[in-house]
């Protein structure tokens, strides 16, 4: 049953609907509004807006997982066995655990800042199908769930995994906008990816025997859903970690030839130096050639 009687009117199908086809308005709009118009800025309202994030889902993943360990262990069929209830199958619907679930499809509305501060920005490459179709439709994915009455239990797992997922995210963008480089981007993708799979593997749990209260229409909707994220995220991963070692592989191989065959040059004034330039998308040499930098998608 769903508890939040009095939030109905935040997940009515009008309201789910609209949200993403209005999202994707804004986002074409906004997108189109600034290309004849210089990028700005905006370092410290990301850097408020990302802190905001990490709190936010940090203690969305707390209260999720207060749930999920609520849950009794799972008994292997026609065994005497029993595993750690991870996935929260089974568990009795709350109200605690819906009003996580709640904080967590309200979350998604806040994380269309992602999309305006990419906009505003200019940083087109990260206005990609993938963002705008995850940003589009997890919002009224979550709506939905709490609109049939579901939105708790184990679906409590898809929503703590993400949030701290998204705990990682934001304070990997906090960290990038204080100019701070590391090396763990690649590895929050591959985390991302996972997340995906885990969810994959949720799904087929809710679809055996094992689970006898999530419908199973809804785990079928679950499953091809990250299905689809999978491949646009391990697209995403190849083009921008697989480029850049492909890169990184003929740069030393040039510089190796150089190394054979240069003789010594004289000294220059600094012309050859790396600009000191990053606008937070690419860096730039001392030619005036940009150099791609590693990001990370958006979930």
């Amino acid at each position: 049953m769903q508890y939040h009687s009095e939030y109905d009117y935040l997940v009515q199908p009008p309201v789910l609907i609209g949200s993403g086809i209005i999202y994707v308005i804004v986002a074409v709009s906004l997108y189109k509004f600034m290309r004849s118009r210089p990028a700005f800025e905006l370092k410290i309202p990301m850097m408020i807006y990302n802190i905001a994030q990490v709190v936010v889902c940090a203690a969305m993943t707390a209260g999720l997982f207060n749930e999920l360990r609520a849950g009794e262990p799972i008994q292997i069929p026609n065994t005497s066995f029993s595993v750690p209830n991870l996935f929260g199958l089974n568990t009795t619907f709350t109200k605690a655990a819906e009003f996580w679930v709640l904080v967590h499809y309200l979350s998604k509305f806040l994380d269309f800042f992602d999309t305006i501060f990419i906009a505003l920005r200019k940083k087109d490459r990260q206005m990609s199908f993938l963002h705008v179709y995850h940003h589009a439709t997890i919002g009224p994915i979550w709506g939905l769930l709490l609109y049939l009455g579901y939105g708790g239990a184990t679906a409590c797992f898809g929503a703590c995994i993400n949030s701290f997922t998204h705990v990682l995210m934001y304070t990997h963008y906090f960290v990038s906008a204080l100019g701070i480089r590391h090396p763990f981007k690649p590895l929050i993708t591959s985390w991302q990816i996972f997340q995906f799979y885990s969810c994959i593997a949720h799904a087929v749990l809710c679809i055996s025997p094992l689970e006898t209260v999530y419908p199973k229409y809804l785990a079928y909707v679950q499953f091809a859903y990250h299905l689809t994220m999978i491949v646009l995220f391990t697209s995403f991963f190849k083009k921008t970690y697989g480029a850049d070692d492909k890169k990184k592989s003929k740069q030393q191989a040039a510089t190796n030839g150089h190394a054979k065959t240069a003789v010594k040059a004289p000294a220059t004034n600094g012309t050859d130096a790396a600009a000191a330039h990053d606008d937070g998308e690419h860096a730039t040499n001392g030619n005036g050639k940009a150099v791609r930098r590693r990001r990370v998608a958006t979930t």
